[in-house]
């Protein structure tokens, strides 16, 4: 146990280290890429700060929407193997009311709306990835006529 926890940890601390690496690297190129850009062409930059603006309101909605989903089916996938548990526990209760079918049945329609919860995960996540990408290419195509906007003006 001690070194299957040891080990854990040590992972833990590789990814957390990786993780914190990654972030604070990507972090320094917005802030010079951002600096830069401002120094250069304001008006381009305030083109490309509100897009990334859009997109980053859109993903808050999806974040929302998709926590308080998972939350959902989880509870679903609780109250489904509360009723499995249930009816094995009362397994020979059940057979001798010849209950399986009813059992059965609750199971299976407890399943099925986790089911229809996670198809509207689906449905979500989609939508987001549809929105998120119009807007990244729209954000490039207005970029990319106000650089020849920016360049034909001299």
């Amino acid at each position: 146990l001690l070194s299957r926890l040891n080990n854990d940890v040590n992972k833990i601390g590789m990814v957390i280290s990786f993780h914190v690496n990654i972030v604070m690297r990507q972090l320094a190129q917005f802030m010079f890429g951002s600096a830069f850009l401002l120094k250069i062409q304001p008006k381009l930059a305030l083109v490309a700060f509100s897009g990334i603006g859009l997109v980053a309101v859109a993903s808050k909605l999806y974040g929302d929407f998709a926590r308080a989903l998972a939350e959902r089916v989880q509870e679903l996938f609780a109250v489904s193997s509360a009723l499995a548990e249930t009816s094995f526990s009362m397994s020979e209760t059940v057979r001798a009311f010849d209950g399986v079918s009813v059992e059965t049945e609750k199971y299976g329609s407890s399943q099925y709306d986790a089911l229809q919860l996670e198809e509207m995960q689906a449905w979500a996540y989609g939508s987001h990835k549809f929105v998120s990408d119009t807007l990244q290419a729209g954000l490039q195509c207005i970029l990319l006529y106000s650089c020849w906007a920016l360049g034909r003006a001299g």
